[in-house]
């Protein structure tokens, strides 16, 4: 009978090997507070995985050798974890990160010195399921498995790019990280101390209200129909205090939204905008660019919240027609094109002129699409611009409220301070209509203490607006 080739041999090394180490090659180890379980698959796509159960994973291709190291938070030890952070001083957040690397390192050279044991047992037994009897086979077998696959870890290793997690793959809840982690690590400090300059200005609504009745002194604007107007949001749930305390604080009938609650439109920024529905008031919102069908979803299901697309709603009486930005339709997160804005503007234009009667209000986001109604429509109200503003085209007022959250992320993270602004409309009734007869401007400069208030009284709907009545007042 004649010998069989040693090739025969290394081949069947090289597969009992893998074999061996894809089904046996999972280890759990701890790292400070953290149980971590690490597997190893071969060949596979040269990356290396972070799984967090139950929100996803994340991955980055970070070596160029044919193998995927996978990482599993298994258990933490939240007593452990909690010692750790409280026995570090001011820096030592470095020193842990420090002491946790020098940590890991040890665990892996064990790991990698298991898995050509295992690579080793692979190949043996490769050789017992050939029943051959002499030793040279099961030598050659485990020399070819552990060569193998102690090639592939040290080009894994030589290859291996920490930088490549800069920008890594995300699956699962975790395909949110990007904006979470930028709102968590950048903008945490801010947010702390805007809340606690919102709970100030709440306390200060008292000489707010005093201020209040020295400017209906001066400009007079009992019995109308009062509308707060915010927008631009952007993610900032700091705005979310001072929205209330002024809804309270003029005793408004209604807030109209102009949109931009969120950044991306994701889900999960949509789950965190529930305090939107709890103001008392009838709430209209008017999707903006940065929302979605998401966002659209999640404010339609809060209580006292009315999602206006394309719809006509009369606030006691007062009829307004909003209308949303056609970026906020689309679930893709993209900028809108100058041709969905134009087709939206045509839409929307169609829509008033099919109206018995034109509304005493529009509200869009973008200014852009509600040019065309210059002339047709008493008030367009928008947002986008991020500033406050009152303009007068062809004897319709163009109003802004700025952006109600300082410009959120963006605000917080620019070399400027943000202002947190908003309007109150002052709505008075005309034969079968509604005028707009004041405005009260609101601002707040992040960082600052003090509330701006400046009354601007419309003398008629149909002329330029008034310079301010009552100057500003600062609080």
């Amino acid at each position: 009978m004649p010998r069989r080739p040693w090739v025969a041999d290394v081949l069947a090394g090289l597969l009992g090997a893998l074999v061996v180490v894809n089904l046996l090659g999972g280890a759990c180890f701890r790292v400070g507070a953290f149980e971590v379980g690490m597997e190893i698959r071969l060949p596979a796509r040269p990356e290396t995985r972070v799984v967090l159960p139950p929100v996803g994973k994340l991955a980055a291709t970070s070596h160029a050798a044919p193998v995927r190291l996978e990482f599993t938070l298994v258990n933490i030890d939240l007593d452990r974890l909690l010692e750790l952070i409280r026995g570090e001083d001011e820096g030592g957040s470095r020193e842990l990160l420090g002491a946790l690397r020098e940590e890991i390192r040890p665990r892996l050279w064990h790991y990698g010195v298991r898995v050509l044991v295992l690579a080793g047992l692979g190949g043996a037994g490769a050789m017992l399921v050939l029943r051959r009897r002499q030793a040279w086979p099961y030598l050659r077998a485990v020399i070819a498995g552990v060569a193998f696959v102690g090639t592939v870890l040290g080009w894994a290793a030589l290859t291996f790019n920490q930088a490549a997690f800069a920008a890594p793959r995300y699956e699962g809840a975790l395909r949110y990280a990007p904006w979470v982690v930028t709102l968590a690590q950048e903008a945490a400090g801010d947010l702390a101390r805007l809340n606690r300059q919102m709970q100030v200005m709440g306390q200060n609504f008292a000489e707010l209200s005093r201020r209040l009745r020295r400017l209906e002194e001066a400009a007079p604007l009992e019995g109308a129909l009062k509308v707060l107007l915010i927008s631009d949001l952007h993610n900032n749930p700091t705005a979310y205090g001072l929205i209330g305390e002024v809804a309270s604080g003029f005793e408004v009938q209604a807030i109209i939204d102009t949109g931009d609650v969120t950044d991306y439109g994701t889900r999960l920024e949509g789950s965190i905008v529930d305090r939107l529905g709890r103001f008392g008031v009838r709430y209209y919102f008017v999707p903006g660019n940065h929302d979605s069908p998401a966002v659209i979803e999640e404010m339609a299901r809060l209580p006292g919240v009315r999602v206006l697309t394309a719809d006509l709603v009369s606030i006691e009486g007062l009829r307004v027609l909003g209308f949303a930005d056609p970026a906020a339709l689309r679930a893709e997160t993209v900028k809108n094109a100058g041709g969905d804005l134009a087709r939206a503007a045509e839409e929307l234009d169609r829509l008033v002129q099919a109206q018995d009667r034109p509304p005493e209000a529009v509200a869009v986001h973008n200014p852009a699409m509600a040019e065309a109604l210059a002339g047709k429509v008493p008030v367009v109200l928008f947002g986008h611009t991020h500033r406050q503003e009152i303009a007068v085209r062809k004897g319709t007022l163009f109003i802004s409220a700025g952006s109600t959250g300082a410009e959120g992320v963006r605000g917080l993270l620019g070399t400027e301070p943000g202002v947190y602004s908003l309007a109150v409309l002052y709505w008075k009734s005309q034969g079968s209509g509604w005028y707009l007869a004041g405005v009260d401007w609101l601002r707040v400069p992040a960082g600052e203490h003090r509330l701006v208030l400046e009354r601007q009284i419309l003398s008629a709907p149909e002329r330029e607006p008034a310079v301010p009545a009552a100057g500003e007042s600062n609080g």
